[in-house]
């Protein structure tokens, strides 16, 4: 199996559908599942998920397990050579599941790679960070963060000086938002 992609519902059916929608419009890796774990849902989302996608394993929870222990309920059970973790907000263009395993196939010590996040007006969302300092923190929770010091903190943070509009401008160090990320599956096991 090439791809697992892991998709967490809570309460957000027509939002899963969508995402589930756009990955099939746009085709996915021939070894690929799709693994959705729903938190308890009120939304008859586990019914429909069932009926309408049967070829995704849906794994319903009695109780919301948050989104972490539902996540990692879904890479238990994983068999992809990659995850991939999407958001059920995440409608996905096309090409980029494609492009985004082609990328880890070309580089083997890449670990992480995340995807551009474009909200519904095709603005960019910064998905892509340095790691926090506790400055970082006060700057971004205060008034101190519109001093010199407050915004250069901040700017490092965003890593304002990272293109992210770049389909693979890499970074060594930092961490991806999760709202659409995969990595490699060993990674799992190694730690």
């Amino acid at each position: 199996m090439k791809l697992s992609i892991i998709i967490v519902n809570y309460n957000s059916g027509a939002l899963t559908h969508s995402c589930l929608q756009s990955l099939h419009q746009h085709g996915l890796p021939r070894e690929s599942e799709i693994i959705i774990v729903d938190n308890a849902s009120r939304d008859d989302s586990v019914a429909w998920l069932r009926s309408d996608w049967p070829q995704a394993r849906v794994i319903a929870n009695p109780t919301n397990l948050g989104l972490a222990a539902a996540v990692n309920q879904a890479i238990a059970v994983a068999s992809g050579e990659y995850l991939l973790m999407l958001n059920p907000d995440i409608i996905v263009f096309p090409k980029a599941v494609e492009e985004l395993v082609a990328f880890m196939d070309a580089h083997p010590r890449v670990g992480v790679a995340g995807g551009k996040l474009l909200s519904p007006n095709g603005e960019l969302q910064h998905s892509a960070f340095r790691f926090y300092r506790t400055s970082t923190i006060v700057y971004r929770r205060s008034w101190l963060g519109n001093s010199r010091r407050g915004q250069a903190e901040i700017d490092r943070f965003l890593m304002t000086d990272f293109d992210h509009q770049s389909v693979a401008g890499g970074m060594a160090h930092g961490f991806v938002l999760s709202a659409a990320s995969g990595g490699r599956s060993e990674s799992r096991r190694d730690g």
